[in-house]
């Protein structure tokens, strides 16, 4: 269930396994994702390029202000000189969390072109999908079913 925080649905073709990983972002500061990926890998045997990824809706780089907790938890996590921040004042930026999850999946060896991004914004998207950030107190759902 979400509202804003990022849903991610993973597939590992090969071995036939699905996870679903809900990643706000604490989530993604403490790399909840890559977290799965490597009990995936542990459990299962699951590398990276047998993965296939989609980050669903939720909330962009572009409606993400964000203040100093997260910005230094950001820059904790990814390092003084990522690419994660487009820093708005002195104590605010905008957070890209999509980015953030993308770099973990990488990282892990999963291949770009089978990382989709449904790159749609929940508060830009409010007449869609439910966003904290616009006050909703409803969530919607993003699943994965294996058949």
């Amino acid at each position: 269930m979400s509202a804003d925080c990022v849903p991610i649905l993973l597939w590992d073709k090969k071995h036939r396994i699905i996870a679903a990983v809900h990643s706000g972002w604490r989530g993604t500061v403490a790399r909840i994702l890559e977290k799965t990926l490597h009990e995936m890998q542990d459990v299962y045997g699951t590398q990276g390029e047998n993965i296939v990824a989609a980050i669903g809706p939720s909330v962009s780089q572009e409606s993400y202000e964000v203040g100093t907790e997260v910005v230094d938890a950001i820059n904790e996590a990814y390092g003084a000189d990522n690419d994660l921040l487009i820093k708005i004042s002195e104590h605010k930026a905008k957070a890209d969390l999509w980015k953030a999850n993308i770099t973990q999946l990488v990282e892990f060896g999963v291949l770009t072109t089978n990382i989709e991004v449904s790159n749609l914004c929940t508060v830009i998207n409010n007449h869609s999908f439910f966003s904290a950030r616009k006050g909703d107190t409803g969530r919607f759902a993003a699943g994965i079913v294996m058949v």
